[in-house]
């Protein structure tokens, strides 16, 4: 009689760590850097809670509603904030829902799930125009240029760190957020205007310049790291 081999386990009923393995594949191929390093910190907290209070959970079948509810408190009990605890739960949504177009799941454990109510956030502060002075009296020469060009554009700190020099229109006096190939902006194609005293700002920066194709960069030419700028901040304020 010929073997039949029969799989242990269904398709369907996928290895949480071979899930989790896949997607992640599937992240580095479709997704930015930063987004996959966010991606795998999400798993990792989700694996952890997992391991100290499931550990008999391994499959995809194990899941189930309850179990994302003690998620919420055990996250929350930890001091996450609702915000961050909802963004956490909306990234393993996303997951199930590319598993089960994979025909790695039959279902999505989190589609009745109620995400926390959001009242523990802060309303945006603007800086004054008081504030604004200060901040570029204080930042020293160095990094003078680039917060200018943060408080003239509102550009994000990603956007900052990464904007080269051909990214910079000086005829068009335009400054343009584009995906590159180490790096994707979290918006679209878009184009910034530059006013008269960024201009001069830019100009002067690119005359200092060396061989460093990013606009600002630290001493060996490299570009900042992406919490330099905000530590640097908040020393500064």
């Amino acid at each position: 009689h010929q073997l039949k081999l029969v799989p242990e386990t269904s398709l369907k009923d996928i290895d949480l760590s071979k899930l989790f393995w896949e997607y992640l594949k599937f992240c580095q191929t479709n997704n930015s850097p930063n987004t996959c390093q966010r991606y795998q910190e999400v798993i990792a907290n989700f694996q952890q809670f997992l391991r100290e209070h499931y550990p008999y959970v391994s499959r995809a079948s194990h899941l189930n509603l309850k179990l994302f509810e003690d998620y919420k408190a055990y996250k929350k009990n930890a001091g996450a904030k609702s915000r961050t605890i909802n963004l956490e739960l909306t990234t393993l949504r996303s997951i199930f829902t590319i598993a089960i177009k994979w025909g790695f799941m039959e279902k999505n454990p989190t589609d009745n799930l109620v995400l926390c109510k959001e009242n523990d956030c802060k309303k945006p502060r603007f800086l004054t125009k008081e504030e604004c002075e200060t901040l570029l009296a204080n930042c020293g020469e160095e990094f003078r240029p680039i917060f200018f060009t943060l408080l003239n554009t509102g550009m994000r700190k990603g956007e900052l760190i990464n904007l080269e020099w051909n990214d910079v229109d000086f005829n068009r006096r335009k400054i343009i957020i584009r995906s590159k190939e180490a790096w994707k902006p979290k918006t679209n194609y878009r184009e910034i205007p530059i006013n008269d005293r960024l201009m001069a700002v830019l100009q002067k920066q690119k005359s200092c310049n060396g061989v460093s194709p990013f606009v600002f960069y630290r001493e060996n030419g490299k570009k900042f790291d992406k919490n330099y700028l905000r530590v640097m901040l908040m020393r500064i304020t």
